[in-house]
């Protein structure tokens, strides 16, 4: 007691004299993670949370059912493919077989992992508040206040509350089995099975109130009994087995009433209770409780006062959902690290965020100086910061603090740029500041950076400029070496051997002899580590087996080897997080705990192994720390400062748990298409893809929620990689331009200890190939080679039989123009060896018909050899005028001519043939000259011989037109029709033929040459002459010649 008494003077005395602002010491046990919307969350409002057999988080907001995997959420609401009807969910169950219902403002809906869907099972459009499944696997649901129990198998629902007459709140079932009732007017209803009623229980029968006795949820221990949250008498705590009750917490604080929301048993005396005004954690053993509110200027505290709905993952976690600020996530390991930061409110808090400096005293307590906000004085015994002001006029403090140090009652206090203040601790007054007004020029910086007394009391420091000693009795300093006067001299420390180590920022390391004040430079025994070159030395730690080490600013760490008098790099090859180190301590297990600019490091100097990497992630107030600024107490607690405030833990009291956290492949995301694997497939899922989907990325996820960021992974995708890949946080893994083929990707996450544990999750993957590489084209390829193959050689095979044809129609050609040269030979012989007797014999015969007038008996037969020598004559002459176009004989003799009084005269010389054989002629030719470029006998010849043959063939009519075409046409056209048998049209070419004469003509005279000839001689024209069938009645010949025919 005497003790206590003299610490409470000696706490005033120090009060009185700093004039200090003294508040409760900010080492809150509990250090809450905030998701709220900015996270993801659908909405702030958090109803209602479980976690599924697979290990996901799923919470009910105003907004949407959230699916939590550690990193990110899936949202799934009304009007999206899920079929979920409602967005507000209000209540969530998971059965005992791992189904999951869910509790909307329209009814119950049951989800469909394999589907990701979710069904409607329940006939009712009214809110859904609670869930239960019983042993014979109904579900009882309290929808609006009715209580309904639904039988899934038949489909059958039945409303108790109509049968029964009451409301209903909420429903739990106890260990033994049994289910209970909680309503609004403050009973308990146990439902009898065999009977099918209710026995009724009044846990309020011993309040005299006109309050509400309204109860808002009951839920079971494990021991039996059932805790009952109500809205306005707190909770109280039922035991079944007498029928007895008791209020266990029913005011908060401030003497008001608390309402209970939910509860949460952790253990089997400790209860969390979710109220509207935070969170009460209540010892049912010691009935005492712990309060946890909302802290305005305290990230890591409740995010809301307003507690709707608790529940403990299989980690151990906590998930406490609110009204207003999200879901808030507490793990025990959270409260590893004390945290001592600024706060807002400064009610209990340190001064600063920027931590340079932690020092004890003789009296217990921690010196703690800020480079932003001065000096922190923290009484350990009661928690206590005090945030230091200098209260003397005479001297003032700089806030800017980088070196502290104790000796017996008084603290040196090294600032940047104001010197070295002597602050006399029990008065709480600065005593001394250096360099003084009337003090010589050794100092030649003002800015101390460092301090440190040696095993002989002499006290060093190091300044911006220099190392020197300091005598407090003379207040003389003294340059130790002016070899290191212009060094800036960050970190000291003696060794065992009575050596001064010395760390300058900028050029590099020194040893300094106490005993013979010898002065070495150890650049050279950095050359061995290839560290040549390393100069900026942050701190000297010497350990407990006397061995120093270094820590370098962007190079690593390094231990002296003495007898090699080098220094060994150990920080290269152990994956160290970051190359600049601030600060070292060792614990009782030898191992080492090392600050970095990116979190802290425990790492074992034995296996130059780090055991674990500890970050934001894990509690920390930030993963950079400062210079400088750490301390282990007697204890074996470790105080580390940072650039957000100072964590203090006990090494001893971390420990690793041993979860092994489930990995699951959550989705493929191959350009714009993303692919979802439904949760029960997640561990053998197979994925086609197409070769433009060869490029794609695989998220995964482990199920872990303490520090989800600092979750290792390895994965490997058989068929590609050859070993296993590790990367050390969540991130989604991309392969590019993957070949056809089948591939397998695997992926395992490790748990705390870094061994890898847990499930292997498994992706197959088939990558077809394009259409040109599939099985389909390689069939249709070869289909292709045997068509290709098949068609070359049956064209080969036609190409011969062609050739054959065709060399068998040249010898038959050759034949028939043989055949044909030789009939046309013999005839023009027959021709030439005729035409002059005929000749001889025509001329006397027309003289004697001249004369022989007298005799009409005789003249008549005179007559008839007159036309048959004509008939031969003229066949004579055909035949030569043929012949002569055969063999390109016969010449033009081209000049202009009518053609109109041309066609006039000959059709004339064909009139009596006309009369004869009663035919109608229509003669369409104009009266104006039309003159054509022409071989007047050859058109003639041709003109006549195309009259002349419809003469023979016409039965009654016979039209000859003359056509100009058009003033700009080079041609004119003369067409010839008669009404004689049709010719068909395949023998429009024949009849041109020489000899050809159809069957229909047999009977006529004529000897086959007519429109050979005439064609012949149009050719010669460079006409056309032509049978067309433009008409069904006439047989119509168009004779085509232009205007100025140049000889051909």
């Amino acid at each position: 007691m005497t003790t206590r008494i003299k610490l409470f003077q000696t706490t005033c005395i120090c009060l009185l004299f700093l004039f200090a602002h003294h508040v409760a010491a900010f080492s809150q046990p509990y250090y809450f993670r905030h998701y709220q919307v900015e996270k993801g969350l659908s909405n702030n409002t958090v109803f209602c949370c479980v976690q599924d057999k697979q290990g996901f988080i799923w919470m009910g907001t105003k907004e949407g059912l959230d699916r939590f995997n550690g990193y990110s959420f899936d949202v799934y609401r009304s009007g999206d493919n899920s079929g979920l009807g409602d967005s507000y969910i209000r209540s969530l169950y998971i059965s005992p077989n791992g189904d999951m219902y869910v509790g909307t403002r329209i009814g119950v809906y049951k989800y469909l992992p394999s589907k990701e869907k979710f069904l409607k099972i329940l006939k009712t459009n009214k809110e859904v508040t609670d869930i239960q499944k019983d042993t014979f696997g109904k579900l009882w649901i309290i929808s609006d206040g009715n209580l309904i129990v639904y039988n899934e198998q038949t489909d059958v629902q039945t409303n108790y509350s109509n049968l029964h007459h009451f409301s209903a709140n909420s429903i739990c079932i106890t260990p033994d089995k049994s289910l209970w009732i909680a309503t609004p007017e403050g009973l308990l209803k146990k439902w009898l099975p065999q009977t099918q009623s209710f026995s009724t229980y009044d846990v309020f029968k011993n309040e005299q109130t006109n309050l509400s006795k309204w109860i808002e949820r009951i839920i079971p221990t494990s021991s039996g009994k059932i805790l009952i949250g109500t809205a306005n008498y707190g909770a109280k705590y039922f035991n079944p087995e007498d029928s007895s009750y008791k209020n266990i917490l029913t005011r908060n604080n401030s003497n008001n009433g608390i309402y209970v929301r939910d509860f949460l048993q952790t253990s089997d005396s400790t209860i969390w209770m979710a109220t509207e005004s935070g969170l009460f954690i209540y010892n049912l053993k010691k009935a005492t409780y712990t309060n946890l509110t909302q802290n305005y200027g305290d990230i890591y505290s409740l995010s809301d006062n307003a507690i709707y709905t608790l529940c403990r993952d299989k980690e151990g976690g906590i998930w406490a959902g609110t009204y207003s600020g999200g879901i808030n996530y507490y793990h025990p390991q959270y409260s590893f690290f004390e945290k001592y930061s600024p706060l807002n409110s400064n009610t209990t808090s340190l001064s600063g965020n920027l931590i340079s400096e932690i020092c004890p005293d003789s009296y217990g307590n921690l010196w703690i100086g800020t480079e932003d906000a001065g000096l922190n004085q923290f009484h350990l015994r009661n928690k206590v910061i005090t945030h230091f002001k200098a209260d003397d006029k005479k001297y003032s403090l700089d806030p800017n603090i980088h070196a502290l140090l104790n000796i017996g009652s008084k603290l040196l206090i090294g600032t940047f740029e104001h010197g070295l203040d002597i602050l006399d601790i029990p008065s709480g007054k600065i005593i001394q500041h250096y360099p003084s007004k009337n003090a010589d020029k050794v100092l030649k910086s003002s800015f101390f950076v460092s301090l440190c007394r040696t095993q002989d009391g002499i006290i060093y420091t190091g300044t911006r400029f220099g190392l020197y000693t300091v005598d407090l009795n003379t207040g003389k300093f003294k340059n130790v070496n002016t070899d290191l006067s212009n060094y800036f001299i960050h970190s000291l420390r003696e060794d065992n051997h009575q050596n001064l180590w010395i760390g300058t920022m900028g050029n590099g390391l020194y040893k300094l002899s106490l005993k013979t004040h010898q002065l070495e430079n150890l650049k050279s025994a950095f050359a061995a580590s290839n560290g040549a070159g390393i100069n900026w030395i942050t701190t000297i730690f010497n350990d407990d087996f006397n061995n120093i080490w270094v820590g370098t600013e962007g190079s690593g760490l390094f231990r002296y080897n003495a007898a090699k008098k080098i220094f060994e790099n150990y920080s290269k090859n152990a994956n160290f997080p970051g190359n600049t180190i601030y600060e070292i301590l060792e614990d009782s297990k030898h191992t080492f705990w090392i600050t970095t600019s990116k979190g802290l490091v425990h790492f074992n100097p034995l296996s130059k192994k780090v055991i674990n990497i500890y970050t934001t992630a894990n509690g920390l107030l930030s993963d950079q720390f400062n210079y400088s600024s750490a301390y282990k107490d007697s204890t074996g607690r470790m105080y580390f400062g940072s650039v957000k405030g100072m964590i203090s833990f006990n090494p001893d009291n971390i420990k690793y748990s041993n979860f092994r956290p489930p990995v699951y492949i959550l989705s493929l995301q191959a350009g714009d298409k993303k692919i979802k694997f439904p949760e029960v497939e997640r561990k053998a899922t197979t994925v086609e893809l197409t070769s433009e989907q060869s490029s794609f990325f695989i998220n995964f996820s482990a199920l872990s929620y303490v520090a989800p960021e600092m979750t290792h992974y390895r994965y490997l995708m058989k068929g590609i990689d050859k070993h296993w890949i590790t990367i050390e946080s969540n991130q989604p893994v991309a392969y590019t331009m993957l070949p056809p083929g089948k591939y397998t990707f695997k992926v395992q996450a490790a748990n705390q200890n870094g061994q890898w544990a847990g499930n292997i999750a498994q992706l197959k993957i088939k990558i077809l190939p394009p259409f040109w590489r599939s099985d389909t084209a390689y069939l249709l390829y070869s289909l292709l080679t045997i068509a290709i193959l098949f068609f070359i050689i049956r064209s080969y095979h036609l190409m011969m039989v062609e050739k054959g044809r065709r060399q068998i129609e040249e010898i038959e050609h050759e034949k028939d123009k043989e055949i044909y040269k030789s009939k046309i030979d013999f005839f023009t012989n027959v021709a030439h060896e005729i035409r002059t007797p005929l000749t001889l014999i025509k001329a006397p015969l027309e003289k004697i018909i001249k004369q022989i007038e007298t005799l009409p008996h005789i003249k008549k037969y005179l007559l008839t050899m007159q036309r048959n020598t004509d008939r031969i004559v003229k066949l004579s002459e055909e035949l030569l005028d043929f012949r002569k176009t055969e063999v390109n004989g016969f010449q033009l003799d081209l000049l202009p001519q009518d053609i109109n009084a041309i066609i006039k005269e000959i059709v004339e010389n064909f009139e009596e043939a006309i009369f004869s054989k009663k035919l109608q002629l229509q003669l369409h030719i104009s009266h104006q000259p039309l003159i054509v470029n022409i071989d007047k006998e050859a058109f003639t010849k041709i003109i006549s011989n195309l009259l002349n043959n419809a003469i023979k063939y016409a039965k009654n009519e016979i039209i000859i037109t003359t056509i100009h075409l058009s003033k700009t046409s080079n041609n004119v056209t003369i067409v010839f029709q008669n009404d004689g048998i049709k010719i068909a049209p395949e023998m429009s070419e024949k009849i041109f033929e020489a000899f050809y004469r159809l069957d229909a003509a047999k009977g006529q005279s004529g000897s086959g040459l007519g429109l050979t000839l005439s064609r012949s001689l149009t050719l010669l024209h460079n006409g056309s002459l032509e049978l067309v069938f433009e008409d069904d009645k006439f047989n119509t010949f168009i004779l085509t010649l232009p205007f100025n025919t140049k000889n051909n």
